[in-house]
């Protein structure tokens, strides 16, 4: 199991209080923190299966879910493989032969399915017919998938009535951003099976956003708690900083005051402390009106304390969304030895990377304010920095979207014609991993993209909520791509949002909203002589 360092965790006694009170009745099961990043929502989940589950002997699995986007399969064999979980191993065996054998059955059809296709004919009936591929190979994989759950739960149901089992699921807000409602919807039929003969089986969510779907799906609607995580309090921010040696109670009421409670930028505060000869003097402490500002502030202070090459590659390893040592060196003008990059990724502001299973990450307000920072004081260098990214990671297996990431830095435009061409595809696809994942890569803050074509992208997204049936979603990414359209007086852009909305209020019987959105759409049309885009509004 892995070490987990919690000697600077600071006690969120509600949250605590939230997870103990579960098993007092019998509904909420499910208990959700949330909280922005740097709210410490992973470090919790540490200390409940470190303080909770393991000092009271009870059966859990602790997972990433956001690493099993549209892998359903994978992830329940990875709670029936969790050693916590301490389920029978006869029953654990049977459960993997099974889905080996059901496993191999679908590859062997897949296979048979696509070799008895002709190559034949008119590209209109070859994209129909691999539509029709596509189409009856999601059949057969959803109906492989609906047996192993089958057997799932067979092998779960071994686990004693009186037994208390949790399942501890990080970085749900990526699962649910990237993953089809049906799936969303089956992963939780599933939990709520196991849950209908085991009373004492619990759900614990950590994620970033609120939970979406409880407007969808029952177990959501009825089952769920949640716990927002604020910032720390003025005491709990002083026992922080006690916690890594720091009794100044002045640096700490300085601290406070700049980092208002967050938790990442008083750890950051702390480790600039150790490593300034002395320690900072509190009235040396700013005071800033935003987060970012502190985070440069103390991120320039630890860097600055450091040698060569250590220095660079700190600098520069927290731009890449996801690194490892053989990846970092690989990008890096200096590399860096295997000791010094344990000792990077020792600093708060280094994660695990909710990307890539076993990856390293900046923190994503640090990575922003650092990418900030670069591209203003160092141009030339940012540039060759992604471009040389941009090569390593077109080299690697799968690291085609990383690729694409770093061309938006280097040649945006080409970067955004690739980037729509991929959406597209995931669009018609209806991949929804690959879909997701380019909305997250081309919605990131840091990107900086010119407003025509963030608004372009705000606008796909939201279409991309629509097809999916997220209607709040929808209209929240319509109204961003439309204030953004409207200021730089795109008018077309802004007719098809308002389509757009409309079309969404007509789904939700929204009737005089949607008449009214469609009649400023079809002014906007008439406007700029788009005849086409008159005659779709008026369908």
């Amino acid at each position: 199991m892995q070490p987990y360092d919690l000697s600077h965790f600071q006690d969120r006694q509600e949250a605590i209080q939230a997870f103990d009170d579960l098993w007092k009745q019998e509904s909420p099961w499910i208990l959700a923190f949330n909280g922005v990043s740097g709210q410490g929502k992973s470090t919790l989940l540490n200390w409940l299966e470190v303080n909770r589950c393991l000092t009271n002997s009870m059966r859990f699995a602790s997972l990433s879910i956001g690493d099993f986007i549209s892998d359903l399969d994978t992830f329940l064999s990875r709670i029936i493989e969790a050693r916590s979980a301490n389920l029978d191993k006869d029953a654990a065996r049977r459960f993997f032969e099974k889905r080996s054998e059901i496993l191999a059955d679908l590859n062997k059809r897949k296979f048979q399915l696509q070799q008895s296709q002709s190559s034949e004919g008119s590209p209109e009936s070859q994209q129909i017919m691999i539509a029709n591929v596509a189409e009856a190979i999601r059949g057969m994989e959803n109906q492989s998938l609906s047996i192993i759950i089958e057997h799932w739960l067979t092998c779960i149901r071994t686990i004693p009535e009186q037994d208390k089992f949790v399942l501890l699921l990080d970085n749900y807000d990526v699962y649910q951003d990237l993953v089809s409602l049906d799936e969303v919807r089956l992963l939780w039929r599933t939990m709520e099976r196991a849950r209908q003969f085991l009373p004492n089986f619990r759900v614990i969510i950590a994620s970033r956003e609120r939970v979406q779907h409880q407007e969808h799906i029952e177990s959501l609607k009825r089952g769920i708690n949640g716990e927002s995580l604020g910032d720390l309090s003025q005491a709990d921010s002083g026992a922080l900083l006690e916690a890594f040696g720091i009794n100044d109670r002045d640096f700490s009421a300085a601290v406070f005051r700049m980092a208002a409670g967050h938790p990442l930028v008083t750890r950051m505060a702390a480790e600039a402390w150790k490593a300034t000869p002395e320690g900072i003097k509190p009235g040396d402490v700013p005071k800033f009106t935003g987060r970012e500002e502190a985070v440069n502030w103390l991120q320039t202070l630890i860097m600055n304390r450091l040698e060569e090459p250590l220095r660079s590659a700190a600098r520069w390893m927290v731009v890449l969304r996801w690194f490892s040592f053989e990846a970092l060196n690989a990008i890096l003008e200096t590399p860096i030895t295997e000791e010094q990059y344990l000792k990077l990724t020792q600093y708060s502001f280094v994660v695990q990377s909710k990307l890539v299973e076993g990856y390293k990450a900046g923190h994503d307000l640090v990575r922003k304010v650092q990418i900030a920072h670069l591209q203003r004081e160092q141009p030339e260098a940012f540039i060759k920095f992604h471009e040389r990214a941009g090569q390593y990671f077109g080299k690697l297996k799968g690291g085609d979207l990383e690729k694409l990431y770093h061309q938006f830095y280097t040649a945006p435009e080409e970067a955004y014609d690739n980037w729509q061409e991929l959406e597209s595809q995931a669009a018609f696809n209806f991949d929804h991993q690959i879909w997701g994942l380019l909305f997250e890569l081309a919605l990131r803050d840091e990107l900086s993209l010119p407003a025509t074509m963030h608004a372009q992208i705000l606008y796909r997204a939201g279409r991309r909520h629509y097809y999916r049936a997220e209607w709040f979603l929808a209209v929240e990414y319509y109204n961003e791509a439309l204030k953004l359209f409207k200021d730089i007086g795109a008018k077309l852009g802004e007719a098809n949002v308002r389509k757009s909305i409309g079309d969404v209020q007509q789904f939700r019987k929204e009737l005089n909203a949607a008449l009214e959105s469609y009649n400023e759409a079809l002014k906007l049309f008439k406007d700029i002589g788009d005849r086409l885009g008159e005659a779709n509004v008026r369908k």
